[in-house]
Order: C-alpha cells, then structure tokens, then sequence
C-alpha cells in the first residue's frame, strides 16, 4: 500500500478502479491528500500513528458502491482500497478512502 507521502505526491492524477477480471474499469482523480499524526502520548501508545484520507472524483455515469477495489496507478502500482462515496457534483461522484498506521519516524535516516 503506498504511503501518505506517495498519494500526496500524485495528486491531480489518474488511478483506475479494476471492477471485473475480464478489465472493466472505472477512472477516478485523486483531487485531495490530507495528513494527520496523531502523537503517541494522545492516545497511550508508544509510537505515533498516522491517518490520512484521499478524496477522489469519479463519473457520475458509473458511481460505484461503498467496497474495496483493486487500484491501479501508473507510478504507484496496484493494490486493493477501500473506497466510501461521500458526495455528488454535477458531474461527479466524490469518494473518500481513509487510512490510520504506524508513522514512520521523521527523522530516521532512509
């Protein structure tokens, strides 16, 4: 699963949403990345945690069910998300997909 860091890297670009085996697929735009760490002593734990949420727009045409699809994107590869829709435009459909994990500490060497 990419991280926080990578989304954010992406946004304003193409992913598209796998929906059968035969290669159905629908295009969403990443539009949004927001971040938030929540400090261990927050909520008694000895790392820190992050979440974070990415807000995607899709087409109106195809909205799709709350679920978990494979995802595809051309830098960040594939992996399975789970995505909500949360609103509607009028001419798109508005999906979050929420994360919470271990954050990496800011200041270990890569």
């Amino acid at each position: 699963m990419p991280t926080f860091a990578e989304f954010s890297s992406v946004v304003g670009t193409r992913f598209r949403a796998r929906l059968t085996e035969a290669g159905e697929a629908v295009s969403f735009e990443l539009t949004q990345a927001t971040s938030n760490r929540v400090p261990a002593k927050a909520i008694g734990k000895s790392s820190e945690y992050e979440s974070f949420f990415l807000l995607f727009r899709g087409p109106v045409q195809k909205m799709l069910p709350q679920g978990t699809y494979a995802f595809e994107h051309d830098r960040l590869g594939s992996f399975p998300m789970f995505i909500v829709p949360v609103g509607r435009e009028s001419d798109a459909v508005i999906y979050q997909a929420v994360f919470t994990c271990l954050a990496q500490p800011t200041d270990s060497p890569r």
